[in-house]
């Protein structure tokens, strides 16, 4: 089925940036990936799942229309879609279960949009009510780009997109600067590929994530860390 596959469409803004015209609008770092197309393009599923929402949120949001689709570890929203009621918008419906390649939305320009395209955001934290937790702040986004495309698994690629480093230790600590704004849920993840322990410090005093952990132990760490900060990372 033709359509834009988030898996291999290309990216016109990257999760985690903070450029200088989303400063001086106000905006702040970038909570998903941008993928341009022609209006009205179908928006096709990375992963069989159940579409959990498709409307706009509130009135006059910077999102517009939006789908969210529940694939169980993950959620994905999909912002700027044509209205519910264009003839050639999305008519899915809340509960519709798809499959990979199935189309989960369409390209629009609802919200805060400069032109067509998709802003597609996803989480791997879900609230006490069962819905997906897609705030800027809560610490609970990862970055699509990797995310969606199994990247995670790759410890050359995650890491070669968090931080700046010269190598990378099997075991070990090495200090690292971050690339862009990494989330908690980021570093949560991180212990797929063997980091144990990843520290920022605050007031002088070493603060700890131990990836996977509850978050209950992980409560001090910062929800999101801006880019260009120092932090350690344990391997091994």
């Amino acid at each position: 089925m033709t359509g834009l596959d988030p898996r291999t469409a290309p990216i016109s803004s990257s999760f985690g940036v903070l450029e200088d015209w989303r400063a001086n609008a106000g905006l702040g770092w970038h909570t998903g990936d941008d993928f341009p197309a022609p209006i009205y393009t179908d928006i096709l599923a990375t992963h069989p799942g159940t579409l959990m929402y498709n409307q706009r949120e509130g009135f006059d949001s910077n999102v517009g229309v939006m789908t969210i689709t529940d694939h169980g570890h993950f959620g994905v929203l999909h912002a700027h879609q044509p209205e519910t009621d264009d003839p050639r918008g999305f008519k899915g419906k809340a509960g519709t279960h798809v499959k990979t390649g199935d189309p989960i939305g369409r390209i629009g320009m609802t919200g805060w949009t400069t032109g067509p395209h998709t802003h597609a955001m996803v989480s791997v934290v879900k609230m006490a009510n069962g819905w997906w937790d897609f705030s800027r702040w809560g610490g609970s986004l990862v970055s699509p780009q990797l995310y969606v495309a199994t990247e995670y698994r790759n410890p050359a690629k995650v890491l070669g997109s968090l931080f700046f480093a010269a190598a990378y230790p099997a075991s070990g600590i090495v200090m690292v600067v971050t690339r862009r704004y990494v989330t908690k849920a980021e570093f949560n993840l991180l212990g797929r590929i063997g980091v144990k322990s990843v520290s920022t410090a605050d007031g002088g005093k070493l603060v700890p994530l131990i990836p996977g952990a509850p978050a209950s132990v992980n409560a001090a760490f910062p929800n999101t860390i801006p880019e260009q900060s120092a932090l350690l990372v344990r391997f091994g």
